[in-house]
């Protein structure tokens, strides 16, 4: 059995009871996992042992992240990384090793996606964490062109579907404008403008929603439709990262013309959804960093990818 379908099968005797805030539910996912040596970026951007900076003089789709610290780090697909020429968005949740040695370091170039098309300018010499991840509508839309990408075999460079991103990002800001009634102010359409334009309502879904001790991930659910599958090797990385993601499904829960949309779907239960991540199709690959990634994709447009550490699952995403 793969370690996808291990642990999606094991779910259910892990689902701890759920907490709702309007149409928003989130169904946390419990265990006792032991620490796995590994810190979540936010962590290291804190402990400034991590540097996020350009590649070179710059590169739309490449970024260099070098790791000071004796641990491996953590770097969750999605996360917004803000103050270089552009913000961009990871395209791959990867590790990088640890140092060994207190005065080495690790280097990897990662795969990155632009949330932002009218700058190129540098306002930072190190990129800076965002409280925000991006919406998982637009990350499912970013796996399903990395799948397409690798099985073309032109491996995980985004600059290919690039313009697909921006497009997506206009649409959701064209959405929310409408609701609005009014333009969001935004002169270099940066993906940011529009969660601060919603950054009093997002907030009282963060009041609303504690992350449990035992938690290592969630199923969250928009007008009792699952949407997005997030979970991790324990509950540090998942306490790392759980506000970040909230914030993006909160956007996306208050988006009254995708719920609209997400209305129209034949209602899934919380089984049938972990089903179809089991019958989808699975596709192993090395990894960019440590360990190695299985990707999948379903006939029924699940899409998700779970990357592994030896036999221990550090990150999975599923999106509906």
């Amino acid at each position: 059995m793969s370690i996808v379908n291990e642990f999606i099968q094991s779910i259910a005797s892990k689902m701890e009871e759920s907490h709702k805030y309007k149409n928003l539910t989130i169904h946390f996912i419990k265990d006792n996992s032991k620490e796995n040596g590994i810190i979540n970026y936010s962590e290291a951007l804190i402990a400034k042992v991590l540097d996020i900076t350009e590649s070179g003089e710059g590169n739309i789709s490449e970024l260099k992240f070098v790791n000071h610290s004796v641990f491996p780090v953590f770097c969750p697909e999605g996360m917004l990384i803000e103050q270089l020429k552009q913000s961009r968005c990871l395209s791959v949740s990867c590790i990088l090793s640890g140092t060994g040695t207190i005065d080495s370091k690790s280097t990897l170039f990662l795969p990155v996606t632009c949330v932002e098309k009218n700058r190129w300018e540098t306002k930072s010499k190190y990129g800076n964490r965002s409280a925000f991840h991006i919406y998982s509508r637009l990350r499912a839309s970013n796996l399903k062109d990395i799948n397409k990408s690798l099985k073309e075999q032109e491996g995980y460079n985004s600059s290919d579907f690039q313009s697909n991103r921006w497009n997506d990002i206009r649409k959701v800001k064209e959405r929310k404008e409408r609701q609005l009634g009014r333009q969001i102010n935004s002169p270099t359409d940066f993906v940011g403008d529009i969660y601060q334009e919603e950054k009093e309502s997002i907030d009282a879904y963060i009041n609303a929603f504690h992350c449990p001790s035992t938690a290592i991930g969630f199923l969250a659910m928009i007008d009792n439709h699952p949407v997005a599958l997030e979970a991790f090797g324990n509950h540090r990385l998942c306490k790392g990262n759980f506000q970040g993601l909230l914030r993006a499904l909160a956007s996306e829960a208050m988006d009254q013309e995708l719920c609209d949309e997400i209305k129209k779907r034949r209602v899934l239960t919380v089984d049938e959804f972990l089903r179809s991540i089991t019958n989808s199709k699975q596709e192993q690959h090395k990894s960019i960093g440590l360990g190695d990634e299985v990707r999948f994709e379903g006939d029924d447009g699940v899409v998700g990818c779970c990357l592994v550490n030896g036999r221990s699952l550090v990150h999975i995403e599923a999106f509906a």
